[in-house]
């Protein structure tokens, strides 16, 4: 990715997996939404509302309508500690934000790249919205890499979570309380603690 962001000549990239599908009309829609709600005070980037294809599970299904739900930038970033709040390969970023401001992605071993990148985005400020029209294609299926790879799990998300809130808090904040109960809280308890 980080290849690819550096060779960019473009002032704005997107990436998309190989085994996804787009409305041909997406782009010039994310364009025309940056361009409509950009500027000083506005969008800094886009993304889309998403739909899926393939084996679906409910559980699944009921994350993308969730996601789909979130639009605006503040909904965005006050739902990352939730879950990812949209589906970055669905947006259209300008190069510098993701290069230059968040120096690139990073391929971390401890959690998702698309965790770290969309709270690296909300720590930098960005402010990203969406439009609802469901333009990107995410294909579902039993080998990807989000219900596979070791990085993907729960206590890896959680670890994510945990680490970026603790950066999140004002300086003064000395206790974080955790409302939940049996292994949920342990696990939460271990991550804040790490």
């Amino acid at each position: 990715q980080n290849l690819c962001l550096g060779a960019a000549g473009a002032g704005l990239v997107s990436l998309m997996d190989a085994d996804d599908r787009s409305s041909p009309d997406r782009f010039a829609k994310l364009l025309a939404a940056l361009r409509e709600r950009g500027g000083e005070g506005g969008w800094d980037a886009v993304c889309c509302g998403v739909r899926i294809f393939g084996t679906v599970s409910a559980g699944m299904a009921r994350y993308v309508d969730w996601q789909n739900g979130l639009l605006e930038p503040e909904d965005l970033a006050a739902n990352r500690f939730v879950e990812i709040p949209a589906l970055h390969q669905a947006g259209l970023y300008p190069r510098q934000l993701l290069k230059d401001t968040l120096g690139g992605y990073r391929d971390l071993p401890g959690w998702p790249i698309d965790a770290d990148t969309w709270m690296r985005l909300a720590e930098a400020g960005a402010r990203v919205g969406k439009i609802p029209e469901r333009l990107y294609g995410w294909r579902q299926h039993s080998l990807q890499s989000t219900r596979n790879h070791g990085r993907c799990s729960l206590e890896h998300l959680r670890r994510c979570k945990a680490h970026f809130l603790l950066r999140s808090l004002p300086r003064q904040v000395g206790v974080v309380e955790v409302w939940s109960v049996g292994a949920t809280l342990e696990a939460w308890g271990w991550a804040l603690d790490e």
